[in-house]
C-alpha cells in the first residue's frame, strides 16, 4: 500500500521501482516520490552524528538519497565510537537503541503482516504491485539502519 511505502522510504528503505505501482494515482505518486527523494530518519541521524564530531564520509552523505542505501564504513566506525564511549550524557547511544527497537519492531510486524496475508489472501498480488505474500517474506530480510546492527558484532 502507498503506506507502507511511505514508511519504508522516510525509515531508509528507498526502492525507486516501488513508485510504479502508484503511477495512477498522480497526487499520491507526486507524495512518494517526495519521500523518496528526501532524507530518510537514518540519513538525518547520520548528519547529526557528523554534526557531533563523529566523521561520517562527505561522499556518502551527499549521495543520491532516492537510491538504495548501501552501509558505509564511516557510519559503522562512528556507531562503534558512540557506544564504546558513551558520554556524559549518553544520548547518541540512546538515539541508537531506539532506532534498534524501531527495526527490531517493524521487522516483528512485517513477519506478522506476512502470516496475516497468507491467512487472508493466500498467494495472490499484493496490493502494492507486488508479489503479495513472496515479497513479503523476501523483505523480512532487510535490516533498517545495518552499520547499527554490524556495530553489535564489532563491540
Amino acid at each position: 500500500s502507498a503506506g507502507y511505502r511511505q514508511l519504508e522510504f522516510l525509515l531508509g528503505n528507498k526502492v525507486p521501482s516501488m513508485l510504479r505501482p502508484h503511477q495512477g494515482t498522480p497526487a499520491l505518486h507526486a507524495v512518494l516520490s517526495r519521500v523518496l527523494r528526501e532524507p530518510s530518519v537514518y540519513d538525518s541521524v547520520q548528519r547529526l552524528l557528523d554534526r557531533n564530531g563523529f566523521q561520517i564520509d562527505s561522499a556518502h552523505l551527499d549521495r543520491d538519497l532516492a537510491r538504495p542505501y548501501q552501509p558505509h564504513p564511516s557510519v559503522e566506525t562512528a556507531w562503534l565510537a558512540v557506544y564504546s564511549q558513551p558520554g556524559e550524557d549518553g544520548e547518541l547511544l540512546r538515539l541508537g537503541e531506539a532506532l534498534i527497537d524501531i527495526a527490531d519492531l517493524y521487522r516483528q510486524w512485517r513477519y506478522r503482516h506476512l502470516v496475516s496475508v497468507e491467512r487472508l489472501m493466500g498467494h495472490k498480488p499484493g496490493t502494492g504491485g507486488t508479489g503479495g505474500a513472496s515479497w513479503l517474506r523476501q523483505i523480512i530480510d532487510h535490516q533498517f539502519f545495518p552499520e547499527l546492527w554490524a556495530a553489535r558484532t564489532l563491540l
